[in-house]
C-alpha cells in the first residue's frame, strides 16, 4: 500500500478560547478530493492546516509521510 499524499492525525484547533476543529483525522489519496460541510464547521480552518498556512493547536500533518513542518519539507514546498 503506498503512503497517502496527506496524512491529518487528531488535528484540532483553537481561535484562542473558541475550538474550530478538534480531532479530526484523515488519509487522502493523490487525486481529486472534496471537503463538504455546512457554514462553521472548520473546513477553511482544515484547509488552511493542510496547506501549511498555520499550525494545528494539536496533531500533526504529513505530506508524503514526512512533517508538514520539518525542514525538508518547507524546501520542498517552496521550491
Amino acid at each position: 500500500m503506498s503512503t497517502p499524499a496527506l496524512t491529518l492525525a487528531t488535528v484540532s484547533h483553537s481561535y484562542g478560547e473558541r475550538l474550530a476543529i478538534s480531532g479530526v483525522s484523515a488519509q487522502i489519496a493523490r487525486g481529486t478530493t472534496a471537503l463538504i460541510g455546512v457554514n462553521g464547521a472548520g473546513k477553511s480552518t482544515l484547509l488552511t492546516i493542510a496547506a501549511g498556512g498555520m499550525r494545528p493547536t494539536s496533531g500533526s500533518v504529513l505530506v508524503g509521510g514526512e512533517s508538514l513542518y520539518s525542514p525538508r519539507s518547507r524546501r520542498r514546498a517552496l521550491a
